[in-house]
């Protein structure tokens, strides 16, 4: 389970809020943290980030990390990813 999850815009590093309505505490974050499964941008974000955007995401469980660059993007409608890994392996 992830204890610590930040997003942030790549070139000016402005952090998004990707918390749930109940907070961001740690496993609060929408998908299943039993299996290690995370959904971290979704189609509430839509008409939010208006076009295509890089973002970094970084997460911390214990000692383990992981940091990865992904590039979205929102028609207004639906957040879609562009680039960036499938799977992300903390270490």
């Amino acid at each position: 389970m992830l204890d610590d999850l930040r997003v942030y815009e790549k070139r000016f590093e402005v952090e998004l809020d990707v918390c749930e309505p109940d907070g961001c505490t740690p496993g609060s974050f929408k998908g299943n943290p039993e299996s290690g499964s995370y959904v971290i941008i979704h189609d509430h974000f839509a008409g939010k980030i208006n076009g295509v955007l890089d973002i970094v995401v970084e997460g911390k469980s214990g000692e383990l990390s992981f940091k990865e660059e992904f590039t979205i993007e929102d028609d207004g409608c639906h957040i879609s990813k562009r680039s960036g890994p499938e799977t992300i392996t903390a270490r």
